[in-house]
C-alpha cells in the first residue's frame, strides 16, 4: 500500500498557507452600496479602513477606487493626484512578469498581486485626462489636506487657477490622451490575432473631443483622423460585444479567420448592427461632416462614399455644426464580478500523480463508484468558450471535480438616453441622442472570461492533483477498514466523510479572484449640441424597457464665447 503520509502533508501545508487569501468581496460590497447613496466620504474610509486595500499586493486596487471615490464626489484635483500615482503603477506592472511559476503551482491566484485588467489601466487614463478638463473647467483646486505623520494632516486652502494654469490643465489632458494612445499601441501589439480588449472606442471617441478643445489645426486633423479610425474599431474589435452585434458569439468564434475573409465579408457574416452601433454610427459621422467642411472641404464627396453618408445626413448634419456644448454621462455602476463553477477531469492527474501507484482506474473508479464523483452535466463549456477563447481540451471521463473561477454578471444595455435641454420657464429647447461609447459591462465580461480561460487548466490541473491526493488517502482508509467483510459499509462512510472534509479544506483554499475595479460606472455615453448664449438646465432622458424617465443635472450657462463646454454627469442608479 503507498504511504499517504508526506502528500497529507504537502496538501495540509498548502491549505495553512494560502487559505487566508482574502478578495475583498464584503469590502466591495459595502463600496458599492455607498457609492450608490453618494456617501463618498464614507466609502473612501472603507478603503482606507481594510486591512484588504491596505495589503501591497492590492495597492493598485486601492488607488483606482480611492481616484475613482474623489472624482465623483467632485474633487478633481484630489483625485488627479491618487490616480497620477495609479497610472505610474499600472504601468509598471503591467511590463512586469505576471506571477512567480513555482508560487503558481501551488498558490491561490488571490494570493497574486492585483495587475488590473487592461481595460481597467486604460481607464486610469481616462479618468486622468477628465479630471484635468474638469479642474481647468472649475477654475480652483479644491480645499484639502495632506497627512503629515501621527500628528494629522495639513489643511490646504482653495487655489484659484490663473488663464495660464487653466491652459496647462487642458494641455495635461492633451498629454494625458497621447500617453492613453501609447499604452493602447503597446497593447495591441502584444494581443494580435484574438477577440479581447486591445483597443480602446473610449480613447478615440474622448481623445477626439480633447483635440478638437485644444483647436489647433494639427489637432483638428487629428481630431478628423479618430473619429475615422473609430469606424474601423467598431468592425475590428467592438463587434465583440453583445451591445454593438448581435452575432457577437459567432464573431467570436470565427475571429482568427477575419484576415483571410476581409472586412467586407466579416460585416456581411458576422456583424448585424444594434441600435446602439447605427447611434454611434451617427454621431461620428456628424463629427466627420463637420470637421472635414471645416478643414477639407473638398474631402466631402469622399466621405460619402467611404461612410455610405446620404445628402440628406449632410443636410442635417449641418444643422448642427460647430457645436459648443459636450455631455458626457457615466450610468449606474458595473456589474458584480462573481464566482462562477467550472469542472475538470481527473483522469490525466490519476496517471501523472504519485499517489496513482494504486492504478489510475482503480483510483477513478473508486472516486465515481465510492464517493460518489461523476462527470459534470453535459452543458459543460469550460471557461471562456462562450466568447470564443480559446481553451485546452480536458477529457472529463469517469470523474471530474468542480472549482470555481471568476465570471462577470453581465446583463447588457439596456437603455437609451437622450440630452434634454429646457431654459428658464421649462420649456425644451433641444432633445438630442447620445451615443454609447464604452460598454464596461461588456468589456469586462469579456476581459474577465479571457482570464478565466487562461486560468482554467492550470487551476483545474492544480486542483487535480491535491484531490487525487486526498481520494488516494481515502481509498487508503477505504481499504484498511473494509478487510474485515462486516465493515463494508462503515469503511465507505468513513471514506467519504474524510474526503469530503479535506476536499472543503481545498475549495477554501482556491477560491476564485474576485478582484476588480468596483466604483467603475456600467457604460458611458456622449453627445454634443449646440446653444445659444443663454441660460439652461440640463436632463437626461432614460428609456429603459417602455418605462421613461427624467433626471435633472443641473444648471448650464452657455456665454458667447464659449466654443466647448463640457457637462459631466454621473447616474448612480
Amino acid at each position: 500500500m503507498v504511504t499517504q503520509k508526506p502528500l497529507l502533508i504537502y496538501l495540509l501545508l498548502t491549505l495553512f498557507l494560502f487559505s487566508c487569501a482574502s478578495g475583498g468581496k464584503k469590502e466591495r460590497n459595502k463600496l458599492r452600496s455607498l457609492i450608490k447613496t453618494s456617501q463618498f466620504g464614507e466609502a473612501i474610509k472603507v478603503i482606507e479602513n481594510s486591512k484588504v486595500y491596505k495589503e501591497k499586493d492590492n495597492k493598485l486596487l486601492f488607488l483606482m477606487e480611492k481616484g475613482l471615490l474623489l472624482h465623483t464626489a467632485g474633487k478633481y484635483y484630489q483625485s488627479s493626484q491618487i490616480l497620477e500615482e495609479a497610472r505610474e503603477l499600472g504601468r509598471k506592472l503591467y511590463t512586469t512578469s505576471i506571477s512567480n511559476k513555482v508560487q503558481k503551482m501551488i498558490a491561490n491566484d488571490n494570493y497574486d498581486i492585483y495587475y488590473g485588467e487592461r481595460y481597467e489601466i486604460s481607464l486610469i487614463h481616462f479618468y486622468q485626462a477628465l479630471n484635468h478638463l474638469l479642474i481647468a473647467k472649475q477654475g480652483f483646486y479644491e480645499a484639502h489636506s495632506i497627512p503629515e505623520g501621527k500628528e494629522g494632516g495639513r489643511n490646504i486652502p482653495q487655489k484659484s487657477l490663473s488663464a495660464s494654469e487653466i491652459r496647462t490643465r487642458q494641455m495635461a489632458a492633451r498629454a494625458e490622451v497621447l500617453a492613453w494612445d501609447s499604452f493602447l499601441k503597446n497593447l495591441k501589439s502584444s494581443r494580435k490575432g484574438a477577440s479581447v480588449f486591445k483597443n480602446d472606442l473610449l480613447a478615440k471617441v474622448f481623445g477626439a473631443y480633447i483635440h478638437e478643445m485644444i483647436g489647433t489645426p494639427t489637432d483638428l486633423q487629428i481630431a478628423l483622423q479618430l473619429y475615422k479610425d473609430c469606424h474601423i474599431l467598431l468592425i475590428r474589435n467592438y463587434g465583440a460585444y453583445k451591445s454593438f452585434n448581435t452575432l457577437f458569439e459567432k464573431y467570436n468564434e470565427n475571429y482568427e479567420s477575419f484576415p483571410k475573409i476581409g472586412e467586407r465579408n466579416v460585416k456581411a457574416q458576422f456583424i448585424n448592427e444594434t441600435g446602439y452601433a447605427k447611434n454611434l454610427k451617427n454621431f461620428l459621422n456628424e463629427r466627420i461632416v463637420d470637421l472635414s467642411l471645416s478643414i477639407r472641404p473638398r474631402s466631402i464627396k469622399k466621405i460619402k462614399k467611404r461612410f455610405s453618408i446620404s445628402n440628406e445626413f449632410i443636410k442635417a448634419a449641418k444643422a448642427n455644426r460647430n457645436p459648443n456644448v459636450t455631455i458626457l454621462f457615466q450610468n449606474g455602476v458595473i456589474p458584480l464580478k462573481v464566482a462562477q463553477k467550472e469542472y475538470f477531469g481527473l483522469g490525466k492527474a490519476a496517471k501523472d500523480n504519485a499517489a496513482a501507484q494504486i492504478g489510475a482506474a482503480v483510483l477513478t473508479v473508486f472516486a465515481a463508484k465510492q464517493l460518489g464523483l461523476l462527470p459534470p452535466p453535459r452543458s459543460y463549456r469550460p471557461a471562456g468558450a462562450y466568447l470564443g477563447l480559446r481553451v485546452a481540451e480536458v477529457a472529463v471521463t469517469n470523474a471530474a471535480i468542480s472549482f470555481e473561477l471568476p465570471k462577470v454578471q453581465n446583463y447588457g444595455v439596456s437603455s437609451v438616453n437622450n440630452v434634454v435641454i429646457k431654459n428658464a420657464e421649462g420649456k425644451t429647447v433641444v432633445t438630442r441622442p447620445l451615443s454609447l461609447v464604452a460598454p464596461l459591462g461588456d468589456i469586462a465580461e469579456q476581459a474577465v472570461a479571457e482570464n478565466a480561460a487562461s486560468l482554467y487548466t492550470r487551476v483545474g490541473a492544480r486542483l487535480a492533483v491535491k484531490h487525487v491526493a486526498a481520494i488516494a488517502a481515502a481509498y487508503a482508509t477505504y481499504k484498511l477498514m473494509s478487510k474485515n467483510k462486516n465493515n463494508a459499509f462503515f469503511a465507505r462512510q468513513a471514506a467519504v466523510f474524510q474526503y469530503i472534509a479535506t476536499a472543503k479544506g481545498i475549495e477554501a483554499s482556491e477560491g476564485a479572484d474576485t478582484r476588480y475595479w468596483s466604483t467603475l460606472p456600467s457604460d458611458i455615453w456622449m453627445g454634443k449640441l449646440k446653444l445659444p448664449e443663454g441660460n439652461y438646465q440640463v436632463y437626461i432622458k432614460t428609456h429603459n424597457s417602455g418605462a421613461q424617465s427624467e433626471t435633472h443635472i443641473g444648471p448650464l450657462e452657455v456665454k458667447k464665447e464659449s466654443k466647448n463646454t463640457l457637462v459631466n454627469f454621473r447616474s448612480l442608479n
